[in-house]
């Protein structure tokens, strides 16, 4: 629309103008939302209707204020859409400010309509979904470097079985080993047992190797009866090994029950916080409205 400003309106611009009056009070009832409606000509607001939750103060004959965003569209012919954050409101409170100019029958502009809406509602509901959004990232990561934990924790027990399995058989073999000494024990202790006989049937000239004939049998009987000691020391390692071994499987399979249950968790808030960042990006689409 192609149009020329004017400084002053005649009567029908008035005319024009207070239709805009009388139709403003009905805005609030015929929309969802509730705005604060003003209309006015080129230098005053001809009428200033408040909302449910936003009042300007604005009445008929305040004059216009220099850059609002009514005076803006008037100057520059446009419709002009601002968002007013909190901190820079002179009314305490965010809104979203939209107005347009007004035209007489031959495009001039005589006036201006301004809706503001207050977002106030809306800017706490945005800082709790961007508060969700990041605590949903910190949960996630969390979990993930638990289930990560759990994942080291349930190999080194898998290690840990296995170091006990070859711990079991090792002592098998020693526990071969030992009967092997054993055996070798009771064959030295029958060949002592003979040589002594056999010494004491030459008489006085095969006394020394009578001698020699008693050690090797007491040395026979001390390593029988020391493998039988380690015999045993081997039987408790390895009844104790077999309660470590069960344990660490005990703890395996927790470990894997905890990795499956973190697994469900993480997928869940992996889905979760896809949902509420594409909720956050979504409601700072809607918040992030630019001046037109």
């Amino acid at each position: 629309m192609n149009t020329n400003n004017v400084n002053d309106y005649n009567t029908n611009d008035s005319e024009i103008l207070n239709h805009f009056v009388y139709v403003a009070p009905y805005i609030n009832r015929g929309t969802v939302n509730d705005y604060f409606v003003g209309v006015s000509d080129r230098e005053k607001y001809l009428i200033g209707v408040p909302g449910s939750t936003i009042d300007f103060g604005l009445k008929r004959g305040d004059p216009l204020r220099e850059s609002t965003v009514i005076v803006q569209a008037i100057e520059n012919n446009t419709r002009i859409v601002q968002k007013v954050e909190a901190e820079d409101s002179a009314w305490g409170f965010p809104y979203i400010a939209c107005a347009t100019p007004l035209y007489d029958d031959n495009d001039n502009i005589i006036g201006g309509m301004v809706l503001c809406e207050s977002i106030e509602k809306q800017e706490a509901l945005f800082k709790s979904i961007r508060q969700i959004s990041n605590d949903m990232k910190n949960i996630s990561a969390q979990t993930q470097q638990t289930y990560a934990e759990s994942e080291q924790l349930g190999a080194i027990a898998d290690k840990l079985i296995e170091f006990s399995d070859n711990a079991v058989e090792y002592m098998n073999k020693t526990n071969d080993i030992l009967r092997f000494i054993e055996k070798i024990a009771d064959e030295t202790n029958l060949l002592g047992l003979n040589a002594t006989i056999e010494a004491a049937r030459v008489g006085r000239d095969g006394a020394g190797f009578g001698v020699v004939a008693d050690r090797i049998r007491k040395l026979a009987d001390d390593s029988k009866n020391s493998a039988k000691e380690i015999v045993d020391v081997l039987n408790q390692l390895e009844n104790i090994t077999n309660l470590i071994n069960s344990t660490i499987t005990d703890i395996g399979h927790a470990s894997k029950s905890q990795m499956d249950f973190l697994e469900a968790i993480t997928n869940f808030t992996d889905k979760v916080t896809k949902e509420t960042e594409n909720l956050r990006r979504q409601s700072e689409m809607l918040n992030n409205i630019e001046e037109e």
